[in-house]
């Protein structure tokens, strides 16, 4: 047995243009994989980790950020898998600007959350959550992703490709559930 995790690998294969996702989260590797054909940028899988309503953002929190995603190359520090402490896992800023993250659901896969905002701050160094951590002022409410929220993983790529993730949702006919 090897005694590691796959965080660095995921981050290294995203970075490549194969898109990777963990935890076993098929639905989760769906909206990274329809984020990077809108987007043609990797997209990073995260957890949803606090919410603040007076400011209306959200916080994300993953091991497993593409290193094309971090906005200062110097910054990049190889640090251990939060949960377990073991491997490698990738810390650093996120690039600030315009998202869009994705999470499909649904007992037959027929909704997909849809939602936009800017990232705010980033590399906030919080020592209760995953390596890289970003907070995203949500375009929609956050009270809304709570109540409608279809999962735990969402996907989030830089630009503003809202629009064009609800035409494939019409394309696919799954529902979109929009936070907008």
């Amino acid at each position: 047995m090897v005694d590691n995790t796959m965080c660095l690998a995921l981050s290294k294969l995203n970075d490549e243009g194969i898109v990777a996702g963990c935890e076993g989260d098929i639905n989760a590797a769906l909206s990274m994989l329809l984020l990077n054909y809108l987007t043609g940028r990797p997209a990073w899988m995260a957890n949803p980790v606090s919410i603040n309503y007076e400011r209306n953002t959200l916080t994300l929190a993953h091991c497993t950020v593409p290193m094309k995603l971090i906005s200062d190359s110097g910054k990049i520090a190889l640090r251990s898998h939060f949960e377990s402490g073991r491997g490698v896992a990738v810390q650093g800023p996120m690039a600030k600007g315009e998202v869009t993250m994705a999470r499909p659901g649904g007992p037959k896969l027929d909704r997909m959350m849809v939602l936009s905002g800017e990232v705010v701050d980033a590399d906030m160094g919080y020592g209760h959550m995953c390596r890289t951590q970003a907070e995203v002022k949500l375009r929609g409410s956050v009270a809304d992703f709570v109540d409608k929220s279809v999962g735990n993983h969402l996907a989030l790529a830089p630009g503003d490709v809202l629009e064009k993730l609800i035409e494939v949702c019409a394309l696919l006919q799954i529902e979109p559930v929009t936070i907008c």
